[in-house]
């Protein structure tokens, strides 16, 4: 559990799973993950396979609309190379709710990577539309689409295209209605 504003304790378990690790790359070690991961080791290599996959597709178009050499954003994403790559786990427990400052399981944040995949089943993954200035009431939820994924973009390409694309602030409140009960 993390401390959050005002000293009140997150209901949030993280888990990261790195990509060097899965393919061992870098290291004359790896780290060893839990046991229930290294159990389904080849099927990580398989997600982060077809993530790749997906990832630099979007990066290709990226490219054309930033009229870029092609490949070249995907050339700073290679599978084969270490990296800080990860998959990050999140699971937020039900939490009992006195105010709506109680609600907020992971703060608003923007992602420093190059670009992020949230896969969410839950509802709770606000954003904060572009422009907004105030931080405190306009909050927008994005609905969980089965089988889709909500691409950010973040600050390391933000940086790398001079401004050009955006990072977007998000973070992860209490699902609304029935589903504030659900892990």
């Amino acid at each position: 559990m993390l401390k959050t504003d005002g000293d009140k304790v997150d209901s949030t378990e993280l888990y990261n799973l790195f990509q060097d690790d899965v393919f061992e790359l870098g290291k004359e070690s790896t780290n060893r993950n839990l046991e229930p991961i290294e159990n389904i080791h080849k099927e990580c290599q398989s997600f982060f396979l077809h993530a790749h996959k997906e990832i630099t597709e979007i990066l290709t178009h990226l490219n054309k609309y930033l009229g870029l050499t092609p490949g070249t954003l995907a050339s700073l994403y290679p599978l084969d190379k270490p990296s800080a790559t990860s998959v990050r786990m999140l699971c937020a427990h039900p939490y009992p709710q006195t105010s709506i400052d109680d609600n907020i399981t992971f703060p608003g944040h923007a992602n420093i990577s190059f670009i992020t995949a949230l896969f969410n089943i839950a509802g709770g993954l606000q954003i904060l539309p572009a422009g907004c200035e105030n931080v405190n009431s306009n909050w927008l939820y994005v609905q969980p689409q089965p089988g889709c994924a909500i691409i950010n973009i973040a600050d390391a390409l933000v940086q790398l295209t001079g401004g050009v694309l955006r990072s977007s602030l998000h973070r992860v409140v209490t699902p609304p209605g029935k589903q504030a009960s659900v892990e």
